[in-house]
């Protein structure tokens, strides 16, 4: 009888085991993992168990991964070599394939046409950067230099490392000159030659893909023939054995027993090796040489880490496989079902022949068959923040359980918003600005201008005290304020009267001499009251402008 949910059918044991945390299994289902940055606990039966990780909300419409094909085709009909924008670019066999730092540029290791490609994914320009197009052997600047059925590239800032396949070595290329060299091996040798050593001592006898630390320290090669991983130190292209080719008992570098390995990447400290012959994915530590076995039942072709490492990617015959926490779940394609068709990942997308494949930001690049083709990376997950001028709608949701999901909206008129950070309002304009609906900063009013705290548009710009406005239509735009000394006389300053007109103030303590004046008519007429009067008094000058 089949399991119910929240638990899975373990075959090797024959037995209904509890879904374990950061997956959920429905009745009858493997486990399926849970959105990415999400997680749920054990013996979770249903998706809207996954809860979104603090700070972030749950997006339905970041759910469903979707596939498009960026160039080329299935077929003979694809199979070619073009140069030029994506529509018109042929590739013959590509496989391996790298992301650029930043993940602009994907570099492609195009198998028959003997050439390492270049495309840049917001442009969809192709590009060779090294290989003339005949298999051979030869360094030397961009199509100068010849290759052999290269299976797999990898990228360290500007420099692509080449697994150079049927020339048995590790070549070195600069992405920005084409500039190609040795870095390890030596074609001369025997095919199937095994040597650790120096650069030119070193021997490969099948090197199907190449890993590049972060830093381009380090290079390991898979070398399928030999059972085993290799390590180059870039710097001068020493060549060792991170695992070797003739042990079968998992632990050390020297008790990790490989069948055909086809593929590795590297995260961090980990190297992650698609062991095909075994079905298995194992993961090797850099710094120590430890191996151990990340998961099984794998029928692997090649590999990548997201991003952040919480997952990993692995190409099979037709479909994408996600494996986190040692458990893998289809991700796109169909794994009984080959073909060639764009769409949701899931829902409709078919694979001819997946090869490589690395993850890049929010995308997953891959080639199938005579095509590179991308794949959006499902989330679910987005981060409550919004961006300049914009305020989250509501509170911050944490899973699919939430009616309706928290979104991002304008700030209004008078207020604004810098930067992405998690609010639900946003801040009043500041005196002397004005911010119009989805300002991500206030605007500054100009000249000689001023206006309250929550003004929403230019016009509420006024004259500062001492001005006063040089057009003739006041509030209709902003004003060209002008010194009140160029209108009124000395001592006097501008003041705007309720109906708008403009009149030069004088105060009585600014007008000694007619002080005077009043001083002596007060006391002649002996009015006393009238002092308390006087004290407050203006006199207008008889100029006013409208």
């Amino acid at each position: 009888e089949g399991c119910s949910g929240g638990n899975y059918f373990a075959p090797a044991a024959q037995v209904c085991l509890e879904c374990p945390s950061g997956y959920y299994c429905e009745e009858g289902s493997p486990p399926i993992p849970c959105f990415s940055h999400s997680s749920s606990a054990v013996g979770s039966g249903d998706e809207r168990d996954c809860v979104c990780d603090a700070g972030r909300y749950f997006d339905p419409a970041s759910v469903a991964a979707q596939v498009e094909t960026l160039a080329g085709g299935t077929g003979a009909d694809f199979a070619g070599y073009r140069d030029g924008e994506s529509n018109i670019a042929r590739l013959n066999a590509p496989e391996g394939v790298a992301a650029t730092p930043g993940g602009m540029h994907v570099v492609i290791a195009d198998k028959n046409n003997h050439r390492i490609r270049v495309v840049g994914l917001n442009t969809g320009i192709f590009s060779t950067i090294a290989g003339r197009g005949q298999p051979g052997y030869v360094n030397g600047v961009a199509t100068i230099a010849q290759f052999n059925l290269p299976l797999g590239v990898a990228v360290s800032g500007t420099t692509v490392f080449v697994a150079d396949t049927s020339n048995a070595v590790i070549r070195r290329v600069d992405l920005l000159s084409g500039q190609t060299t040795t870095l390890a091996g030596h074609p001369s040798s025997v095919v199937f030659a095994y040597k650790d050593g120096a650069s030119g001592d070193a021997r490969f006898g099948l090197p199907v893909d190449v890993a590049a630390s972060a830093d381009g320290a380090t290079v390991v090669v898979v070398d399928e023939f030999y059972n085993s991983i290799r390590r180059i130190e870039a710097s001068s292209g020493e060549t060792s054995t991170l695992a070797g080719p003739d042990t079968i008992i998992e632990g050390d570098p020297d008790s990790v027993h490989f069948n055909s390995p086809r593929a590795a990447t590297i995260h961090g400290d980990s190297v992650f090796v698609v062991d095909a012959g075994n079905l298995a994915l194992r993961k090797i530590v850099l710094s120590t040489g430890k191996a151990t076995t990340v998961a099984v039942g794998v029928n692997g072709r090649r590999i990548s880490s997201s991003d952040d490492g919480s997952s990993l990617f692995v190409t099979t015959a037709s479909a994408i496989l996600r494996v986190t926490g040692g458990l893998d779940a289809l991700y796109a394609g169909d794994l009984s079902v080959s073909g060639f068709a764009d769409g949701a990942a899931k829902q409709g997308a078919l694979f001819s022949a997946p090869l490589g494949v690395v993850a890049t930001g929010s995308s997953l690049i891959l080639t199938d068959d005579n095509a590179l083709r991308r794949v959006t990376l499902q989330s679910g997950c987005s981060v409550c923040a919004c961006g300049d001028g914009m305020h989250l709608s509501g509170s911050c949701a944490t899973g699919p359980t939430v009616a309706a999901a928290s979104s991002c909206v304008p700030c209004s008129a008078g207020t604004f918003k810098s930067g992405a950070v998690d609010a639900t309002s946003c801040t009043q304009c500041s005196e002397g600005h004005y911010c119009p609906a989805g300002s991500g900063k206030p605007v500054a009013c100009a000249g000689n201008t001023t206006s309250p705290a929550g003004s929403k548009e230019s016009r509420d710009c006024v004259c500062k005290v001492g001005y006063y406005p040089a057009e003739l239509s006041v509030g209709t735009a902003t004003p060209d304020c002008l010194p009140c000394s160029s209108f009124c006389a000395e001592g006097s300053t501008c003041k705007q009267m309720s109906n708008g007109t403009f009149v030069c103030v004088t105060s009585l303590q600014s007008m000694p001499g007619t002080l005077g004046v009043y001083v002596w008519i007060i006391v002649a007429a002996g009015l006393v009251l009238f002092i308390a009067a006087a004290a407050s008094c203006v006199c207008f000058h008889e100029t006013s402008y409208r």
